[in-house]
């Protein structure tokens, strides 16, 4: 699959792919996309649209083999990709530049880690050192990282059958997920709906309550709440908060499943 195919595929289209036609990349560079620096942590540099290059390019050749070794369907593997469509459209209403900003969460599509399985995504991975969450797992306990990425509301059969999927595919003796989804002063907003719900499934371990992550996933930024634009009771909860000076946070829990 060519680059603007591939773009398109995941739901860019100008003038995304006229970014990439603007921003020639060589082979090599595309190829060495998975050993650059920028993997490591979230490109700051100068020219965020040669970063949008360099992912379409090396995704469209490279990535669905790989994960077609590791089982996933065509249709699964474009599902991963929309990330890539996710963060570029995200950096597009924060700043208005056209690129990728988000490359060390993104590593994970370059490095065949992250699925998307239905409405959640999934990370799979093993224990290092034994963790207690509840009780204590040993070293090398498979578990899942979940993650919830931007696409509509957060249904509960929806969440459910993604638990299913992923249980099905990775064995895992637990779920774990880190998220402003979480946050227990978000359960007291708003006790009652699909975050409720889906945050009621997770034992908490921590919570941190400085954290403004929130209101850069629901107004697009983090900035003054006064100029934050709320059309939801989520929104509207969430700059009350803001503008009385009480960041939502974010909480750490787990799901034990043995």
């Amino acid at each position: 699959m060519n680059s603007e195919t591939f773009l398109k595929a995941i739901g860019l289209g100008q003038p995304y792919l006229s970014a990439v036609r603007a921003c020639p990349v060589s082979e090599e560079e595309i190829r060495r996309l998975p050993h650059s620096p920028c993997l490591e942590e979230n490109y700051a540099g100068p020219h965020p649209e040669k970063m949008l290059a360099l992912f379409a390019h090396y995704l469209a050749s490279y990535s669905e083999e790989a994960y077609h070794v590791r089982g996933t369907p065509h249709t699964e593997w474009l599902a991963a990709m929309t990330d890539l469509a996710i963060w570029a459209r995200a950096l597009m209403r924060e700043s208005g530049e056209i690129g990728l900003r988000e490359t060390g969460w993104l590593s994970h599509l370059v490095r065949t880690e992250i699925f998307r399985l239905g409405r959640l995504q999934f990370i799979p991975r093993t224990l290092q050192t034994p963790r207690v969450y509840g009780k204590e797992y040993p070293a090398g306990t498979p578990y899942c990282e979940v993650h919830i990425p931007e696409g509509g509301p957060l249904l509960p059969a929806e969440a459910e059958a993604s638990f299913r999927a992923a249980e099905e595919r990775f064995s895992p003796a637990l779920f774990t997920c880190d998220s402003w989804l979480l946050s227990p002063r978000l359960r007291a907003l708003l006790p009652h709906g699909n975050i409720a719900d889906f945050s009621a499934r997770f034992t908490l371990l921590s919570v941190d309550e400085t954290s403004r992550s929130a209101e850069r996933y629901i107004f697009g930024r983090v900035g003054d709440p006064r100029g934050y634009t709320a059309t939801t009771a989520l929104a509207r909860a969430v700059k009350a908060e803001a503008l009385a000076g009480r960041p939502l946070g974010t909480a750490y829990g787990y799901i034990a499943l043995r």
